[in-house]
C-alpha cells in the first residue's frame, strides 16, 4: 500500500510518550515538554539519542513521510537533518520558536526573538545547502499564543517570495487560543486565520495543526486560501483539548492530513491516529443529528496517505500508486506469525486491508520504500 504521512511529529517531544497523558494541555506543555526541549541545546548527545529512536519507530510503523517540529534548539534540528538524511526517509523539518507565554515564571523557556528568527534562517540555509531531494526546511512557529507580532511578523519576511518554503503553525487547540492569540497580536479581534492573512502566513504553503475550535469563518477562509489542516485526533483527546468536527473540513472540500503529535500522545504510528480519528469521530456524532457522517475507515485511510500529501502539497508525488508518482511504499503481511491479525479462508483481501488498519502494527510491515529505496528490510 502507499507510505503513511505524518503530517505533525513532535520530534523533540518523543522521550514523553507514553507518560504523561493525565495532563491538560498547558499543564504538560509548562511541566514536561518545553523543560524537555532546553535539553537538546544542552546536550547534543541526547538529541542524537532522541531523534535515532524517533526517526527508527516512524519508519518502522510505515511513516515514509514525516512533518518534524525539532524543538526550539538550531543544533539539535541539524542532527535531526542528519539522522533523516541518512536512514533515507522524505521529510519537512522546521526549529521550532516561540517568545512569550502567557504568565509569569517562563522566561528560562523562551528565546529571543530575534536570534530565534535569525537561527530559524541558517537552519533553511544549512538544509537547502545539503541538497537533498527528501529532505525540506520548513517555518515553525509555536502557536500565535506563544509567539510575538515581531517574530510572525520575522517569519513573514524569510517566507515572501521564497514559494517553496512552507510553515506549520498549531491552531484553536484550546478553546482560549483566539482570545490569547489576540491580546498578544495587538487585539484586534480576528480570528486566528485572519491574524495569519493580515501577516501574509495563510496560503497554500499553511499548514494548521489540530484546529478544534476553529469557525466556519475559519473554514472559509482556510479553503479560500488553499491551506491544509493536520487533524491529530489521539493527543487531542490525551491533553483534553477536544474533539475535532473533522466532517465540517472534509465536507467544506478543505485538504486534510493526519499527524501522530507524539508527545502529546502516545504513540508514532499512524494507524493508532486512523483509530483514534474514526473514534472521536463516533463519539462526536453521538451529539450530532441522525443524518451525521461520522468519518468510515477509507476515508480515515486516505487522510494517512493522500490527504496528507496534498497538505504538504506533495501529491503530485507521492500518497498514491498513480503512474508518474515516486514509489513510497509499504509491504504488508497480515500473516505475520506473532502478529495480533488472524484471516480467515472466507474472508476477503478488503478485509485483510480493514483488518491490518485495525489490528495491525510494525510486525506487520515487512518493507518501507521511500522514491524506490528500501529503508525498512524484514529482520
Amino acid at each position: 500500500m502507499p507510505g503513511l504521512i505524518d503530517v505533525h511529529l513532535n520530534a523533540a517531544h518523543y522521550p514523553m510518550a507514553g507518560i504523561s497523558s493525565t495532563l491538560p494541555l498547558w499543564d504538560w506543555l509548562k511541566s514536561h515538554a518545553w523543560p524537555t526541549e532546553k535539553l537538546y541545546e544542552d546536550d547534543i548527545s541526547f538529541a542524537d539519542q532522541v531523534f535515532q529512536k524517533v526517526v527508527e519507530r516512524s519508519i518502522g510503523n510505515g511513516t515514509t513521510t514525516a512533518c518534524y517540529d525539532a524543538g526550539i534548539s538550531s543544533k539539535a534540528t541539524i542532527r535531526l537533518v542528519h539522522i533523516v538524511e541518512k536512514h533515507g526517509q522524505r521529510a519537512f523539518i522546521g526549529k521550532s520558536s516561540r517568545d512569550v507565554i502567557d504568565g509569569g515564571g517562563y522566561r528560562h523557556l523562551l528565546e529571543d526573538t530575534d536570534e530565534a528568527i535569525e537561527s530559524t534562517e541558517s537552519v533553511i540555509k544549512e538544509i537547502r545547502s545539503k541538497d537533498c531531494p527528501l529532505v525540506s526546511p520548513l517555518l515553525s512557529p509555536s502557536s500565535l499564543s506563544t509567539v510575538t507580532m515581531e517574530m510572525m511578523s520575522g517569519f513573514a519576511r524569510l517566507s515572501e517570495g521564497n514559494t517553496s518554503l512552507r510553515m506549520q503553525i498549531r491552531v484553536a487547540q484550546t478553546e482560549n487560543d483566539e482570545e490569547t492569540a489576540n491580546g498578544i497580536h495587538g487585539n484586534r479581534s480576528e480570528t486566528i486565520t485572519g491574524l495569519l492573512r493580515g501577516y501574509g502566513l495563510l496560503s497554500d504553503r499553511t499548514i494548521l495543526s489540530h484546529g478544534i475550535f476553529l469557525s466556519d469563518d475559519d473554514i472559509s477562509l482556510i479553503k479560500e486560501e488553499r491551506a491544509g489542516v493536520v487533524h491529530c485526533p489521539t493527543s487531542d483527546m490525551s491533553t483534553y483539548s477536544g474533539v475535532c468536527d473533522l466532517r465540517k473540513f472534509l465536507d467544506a472540500g478543505v485538504k486534510v492530513g493526519l499527524g501522530t503529535d507524539v508527545g502529546s500522545s502516545h504513540s508514532v504510528s499512524l494507524l493508532d491516529s486512523i483509530r483514534s480519528s474514526i473514534l472521536a469521530s463516533k463519539a462526536l456524532s453521538f451529539q450530532k443529528t441522525q443524518d451525521y457522517e461520522s468519518l468510515a475507515l477509507e476515508e480515515a485511510f486516505m487522510l494517512a496517505t493522500l490527504g496528507g500529501s496534498q497538505v504538504l502539497g506533495i501529491d503530485d508525488k507521492v500518497g498514491s500508486f498513480n503512474p508518474g508518482k515516486e514509489f513510497d511504499a509499504l509491504l504488508v503481511d497480515v500473516s505475520q506469525e506473532g502478529s495480533r491479525i488472524d484471516v480467515f479462508p472466507h474472508q476477503t483481501a478488503k478485509d485483510a486491508i480493514h483488518k491490518f488498519l485495525l489490528l495491525g502494527d510494525d510486525r506487520n510491515i515487512k518493507e518501507v520504500y521511500v522514491a524506490g529505496q528500501q529503508i525498512k528490510k524484514p529482520t
